[in-house]
């Protein structure tokens, strides 16, 4: 096959950067203007490249650089004291991986960058990020959370960022939104994989810039956030299936947080059930397991994670009775069936506004009816708009 072409090598400070080409069946025909035109255009392409790679712009160098400090610092000794204090009823533990995980928290603290907290339902998120804003020098500040997944799409934006008199039908008050609401101190996202497309970008210049424009208003208004997000989904498989931005990921995971979840800690099991009982009083202070019971709750997959166990501890001492040793009869686990995939009807457009308009607007609840996850209904209805 012929081809045609003219290409030029893309470089800055003696570094190669790519190639910009262009490649033709036919003759180009370029004239001395089309090819000072064609360079010029690849030598803009090359500031480009070597603005945001080889010399970031100042607010991704501070960025960066902010992650190296977090990661080399050391941990102000009284600030790691006070959050071990502060989680001895609500973050418990024991070994080298619990306290890791203290240290890092304490370390996270002491930063301004977005934090990211991934685990399983159950797992305590929600406990981390409080804990993280406790010891942190916003802990005067409020802590606001905003459960993603529980907020129709159609009421999202107004409550998230706010909303002006008037911005829409209803609105007969001005309201400041969640993220206005947590000025001077945190931000908290819960299933923050949840987030309507739409408005990703919208929260990608709160995380990065401050910067926010609520619901009717035509100028922006800046903030003093800072947002820690949880999720139990996979987030970075989301971004693969462009369900959600990779700047906003990248922002948000400045800072990361993994929880195990307890069929991986097994081994701290009975401080977590003494921890339990002691929380419930003068009831559970001092009550025991059987072995049986024991067994039995190490036997058992924990899909529901601390929250399920705190349930059925709590559960079994009232069948126990005030008094005697907890036993295996008094633990009542709820075993869920293992997931089937069976052959499903295509999630359409139509079937996801239809499923809405039956579950009020919940996309978590029309998810659920639907058999897919929450960011699905959100794509389906992008694409379909």
């Amino acid at each position: 096959m012929d081809l045609d072409s003219v290409a030029h090598v893309l470089e800055s400070d003696g570094r190669v950067l790519g190639v910009l080409a262009i490649v033709r069946r036919k003759p180009l025909l370029l004239d001395k203007t089309r090819q000072g035109l064609f360079y010029a255009i690849a030598d803009e392409a090359a500031k480009g490249l070597a603005q945001r790679y080889v010399h970031p712009p100042v607010a991704d160098a501070r960025f960066d650089a902010e992650k190296r400090r977090v990661g080399t610092r050391k941990v102000e000794r009284s600030r790691l004291d006070a959050l071990r204090a502060l989680a001895e009823k609500t973050f418990v533990g024991e070994g080298q991986r619990h306290d890791a995980q203290l240290e890092l928290m304490a370390r996270y603290a002491e930063s301004k960058l977005a934090v990211l907290i991934l685990g399983e339902t159950g797992t305590g998120k929600e406990c981390t990020a409080r804990l993280i804003h406790a010891a942190s020098p916003r802990r005067k500040g409020p802590f606001i959370v905003h459960n993603v997944g529980a907020v129709s799409a159609s009421l999202f934006e107004a409550e998230f960022f706010g909303h002006k008199k008037g911005a829409f039908t209803g609105a007969t008050e001005s309201r400041l939104g969640h993220v206005r609401s947590a000025e001077g101190g945190t931000l908290f996202l819960d299933e923050v994989g949840e987030i309507p497309p739409e408005l990703q970008k919208k929260l990608l210049r709160v995380v990065q810039d401050g910067k926010l424009t609520p619901v009717g208003e035509s100028k922006e208004i800046s903030v003093d956030v800072r947002v820690i997000a949880a999720t139990n989904v996979d987030l970075p498989q989301s971004v693969v299936d462009h369900e959600f931005r990779e700047d906003l990921f990248f922002r948000l995971s400045a800072l990361m947080i993994k929880l195990l979840p307890l069929r991986e800690r097994m081994g701290e099991l009975e401080l977590f059930v003494v921890h339990i009982l002691e929380a419930c009083g003068e009831e559970g202070r001092g009550r025991t397991l059987t072995p049986a019971a024991w067994e039995k709750l190490r036997a058992h997959k924990w899909r529901g994670n601390f929250r399920d166990l705190q349930q059925t501890i709590q559960g079994a001492l009232l069948l126990a009775g005030p008094s005697g040793p907890i036993d295996a009869e008094h633990i009542v686990l709820r075993v869920l069936p293992e997931p089937s995939h069976p052959k499903k009807e295509p999630v359409t457009f139509d079937l996801v506004v239809k499923t809405l308009e039956q579950c009020g607007g919940s996309r978590k609840r029309a998810a659920e009816i639907l058999g897919v996850v929450p960011r699905h209904i959100s794509r389906v209805l992008a694409e379909g708009r």
